[in-house]
């Protein structure tokens, strides 16, 4: 079975239920050192919750970050621009309906489309016209409120 990071980058999330709550970043980032990390900081949510991150490439060559607490717990860890040729979709098909769809804003693009799995611990961000990924994010399973609230990366 692969990685649950090697899974998501390259777009499997038929089955994806979430990140284990509790998971530590040394579990999903083997060469994670606290003392060593080199993290950002910044906020997350409605609720503007500060958090830390720290950024690494993915198994498929492009950007992720793990965002995590003072604990080293993980929040949620998000792709950016994976690279995706899986159409948004293709992506949602059997996922069920989203407890959430939001519309955001980035720099690049505006209005990005988010469908939010909050029970199955997963957020697919798309462009407007739903043509690609955008950004995948990943979390322990929740409610779309406390994705909301709490966790969701501050457009």
């Amino acid at each position: 079975m692969r990685p649950i990071l090697e899974r998501l980058a390259l777009g499997e999330v038929a089955d994806f239920e979430g990140l284990p709550a509790g998971v530590r970043v040394a579990d999903l980032i083997a060469d994670f050192s606290p003392e060593g990390a080199g993290w950002g900081q910044a906020t997350l949510g409605r609720e503007h919750r500060t958090a830390r991150f720290i950024v690494r490439e993915s198994f498929t060559g492009r950007r992720l970050r793990v965002w995590f607490d003072e604990e080293y717990r993980v929040l949620l860890v998000d792709f950016d621009y994976p690279g995706l040729t899986i159409p948004p979709a293709e992506m949602v098909e059997g996922l069920g309906d989203p407890e959430a769809e939001l519309v955001g804003e980035d720099d690049l693009l505006s209005r990005l489309r988010e469908r939010v799995f909050a029970r199955r611990g997963l957020s697919l961000i798309s462009d407007p016209d739903d043509r690609f990924v955008v950004r995948i994010v990943a979390f322990a399973p929740t409610t779309a409120d406390d994705y909301v609230s709490r966790i969701r990366v501050n457009p």
